[in-house]
């Protein structure tokens, strides 16, 4: 199944955590680590965007939009190819079934407000699912967060988006997501977190660290949907813990 969509006022935070705090990947993934001071570093990104006409090139005249948050893990599988493992992905309740149906139990309903447009002096980003995600953004200059640094920021960019795989994790096993996309234009942006608690659900073994943050614009996407891979018992994470993270 292919669908086209354009990604909108899309704002990605992304964050390291140590490859210790977090349960195996489900096989035959495996973390993308960056050791930096003594650590070994696990990239964890939060894109939140607009999807603006999602269609079937087989059907052209029937186009949804709708807002999105995104929570994924960086790994590579079992062919080496930089991809990416989605943690949840947060949609309005309505639209929580259909995306449910393509890749499974990591799709859940939530109630996103997203500014548009987002390329402005300071806005405010909400998301309330499996807890709360308030943050606010300021454009200019940005210093240098926690965890490896990966280059300039052109090439942060390029190493953390240039991801043409992505897997989600059902309750019978592995969906695979192919995604093409051009450059993406990335604007960098100062972001603080006012409220992360959806954060701390997610990684009980400690929230990430915020290592850099940025919004595209537009980018046009397409999206190519493949069959469950493999059936396998889903890695169990451990229980949520009180405890407040930077992202």
């Amino acid at each position: 199944m292919i669908l086209r969509s354009h990604v909108c006022d899309c704002l990605v935070l992304n964050g390291v955590v140590p490859q210790a705090s977090l349960p195996p990947p489900p096989e035959p993934l495996r973390y993308e680590v960056h050791p930096s001071g003594g650590v070994d570093w696990v990239f964890v990104s939060s894109l939140l965007f607009r999807h603006v006409g999602v269609h079937s090139p087989r059907a052209p005249w029937l186009r949804l939009s709708h807002p999105q948050m995104n929570v994924r893990l960086y790994v590579l599988d079992e062919e080496g190819v930089p991809s990416v493992l989605f943690r949840r992905m947060f949609v309005p309740y309505w639209a929580a079934p259909a995306l449910r149906f393509v890749v499974g139990t990591v799709a859940r309903g939530a109630m996103l407000s997203l500014p548009s447009p987002s390329l402005v002096d300071e806005a405010c980003w909400q998301v309330r699912g499996d807890g709360l995600l308030v943050v606010t953004t300021r454009l200019g200059s940005v210093p240098d967060g926690a965890g490896p640094r990966l280059g300039s920021f052109e090439r942060t960019v390029e190493i953390l988006q240039d991801r043409p795989r992505g897997y989600a994790l059902g309750a019978r096993g592995l969906h695979r997501l192919g995604a093409s996309h051009p450059r993406v234009n990335a604007v960098p942006v100062a972001a603080e977190l006012r409220d992360a608690s959806l954060f701390e659900r997610l990684f009980p073994g400690g929230a990430p660290s915020l290592h850099s943050s940025w919004i595209a614009p537009e980018t046009p996407f397409e999206f190519e949907l493949h069959p469950l891979m493999r059936e396998s018992l889903p890695t169990a994470l451990p229980q949520p813990a009180a405890s407040r993270g930077a992202l």
